[in-house]
């Protein structure tokens, strides 16, 4: 019994496993279709489709980025940039000039602006802030570039990123 039960639990992990590598490197396809790198999927694609005459097809294909195009036409909430403030009550306070500068420095307004694209094409970004020894750096994952750790008792909490 305790086999048995061993066998269904490794099951388990290789199905969640299995899962989280789909949900990658489908994350990644949709990245290399925005990135202009499509190519090699559409040939792949065509070879599958027609195995026999793929060949004489493919020197006559022109392909063109229209995913980029797309996306970044709906992509729109961060093209004015963002006004990011603190409230004070004291006249004398740094503390808004400090954060306009820790944005600045750390390309806010841009790093905003690439992460709703990349929302609009894989539906789910992390920006990251990180310090890197002289100010805040935003790395954005994406989620062909992260591995999730569900709960065991509740698969939608994650539980490590």
């Amino acid at each position: 019994m305790a086999q048995t039960l061993n066998e269904v639990t490794k099951g388990q992990i290789r199905a969640k496993w299995q899962e989280d590598m789909k949900r990658r490197e489908y994350s990644a396809r949709l990245i290399d279709f925005y990135k202009g790198r499509h190519e090699c999927h559409v040939f792949k694609r065509i070879k599958k489709m027609k195995p026999q005459t793929h060949g004489e097809v493919e020197p006559y294909l022109y392909l063109s980025n229209l995913t980029r195009q797309l996306i970044d036409d709906q992509a729109v909430m961060f093209d004015g940039g963002v006004n990011v403030a603190i409230a004070t009550e004291a006249e004398d306070s740094l503390l808004p000039d400090m954060l306009a500068d820790m944005l600045r420095d750390a390309m806010f307004n841009a790093v905003m602006d690439t992460v709703e694209s990349y929302e609009k094409l894989t539906f789910k970004v992390l920006v990251k802030p990180r310090w890197d020894g002289r100010k805040v750096k935003l790395d954005i994952l994406t989620p062909d570039r992260v591995v999730i750790e569900q709960s065991e008792t509740d698969p939608t909490v994650a539980t490590a990123i």
